[in-house]
């Protein structure tokens, strides 16, 4: 899915070199993940502050900020996001592309709320709403109370107002009520 104009295009096409290169990059990104054998992995990401910066505040703020261990290192350890989530935040960053990401939109959604990524959160959010069923609805209404996403919560609320008398035999309707209590 891409995000920009064909005018922006040359641009970004420059900013995929960069990353597929890796050449003058100044930051890793050094993400932890499980691979298929259960084994821990870490996969690095040679990245720009310069471009991450220009897309995110929370990353401006935090390169600027010279008290971090990872900033005076430039390397950043990521061990609470999937690594296709974070190639996919990366290629949004990078060119304004995230792929197919169906199968993890809420976690790039939770991603997104994160990093103050405004366009990629409403995307993903959109792409939530478009996928809701009587099996995900509850999910949905603890994501958004948790990124403060009003309109999704709405949305969720709506929902499973709608299809309550399902929903509410569901063990996610059992275990949110028991939260609650």
């Amino acid at each position: 899915t891409q995000f920009c104009s064909k005018a922006q295009a040359l641009s970004l096409n420059s900013n995929r070199s960069l990353l597929e290169s890796g050449k003058h990059s100044d930051v890793v990104f050094s993400v932890e993940f499980v691979d298929e054998q259960d084994n821990k992995q870490i996969k690095d990401f040679p990245l720009h502050k310069a471009i991450l910066s220009g897309r995110s505040s929370v990353f401006a703020t935090m390169f600027d900020a010279n008290d971090f261990v990872e900033v005076q290192q430039n390397r950043v350890l990521i061990t609470d996001i999937k690594l296709e989530v974070f190639e996919a935040l990366i290629r949004y960053l990078y060119w304004s592309d995230i792929g197919q990401v169906e199968e993890f939109s809420a976690d790039l959604f939770a991603i997104a709320d994160k990093y103050n990524l405004g366009e990629l959160k409403q995307f993903t959010e959109q792409l939530l709403r478009s996928k809701i069923a009587e099996d995900n609805a509850v999910d949905l209404l603890v994501l958004a109370n948790m990124h403060n996403a009003q309109q999704l919560k709405s949305f969720a609320s709506d929902y499973i107002k709608q299809k309550f008398s399902s929903i509410s035999k569901t063990d996610k309707w059992s275990a949110l009520v028991r939260e609650q209590t």
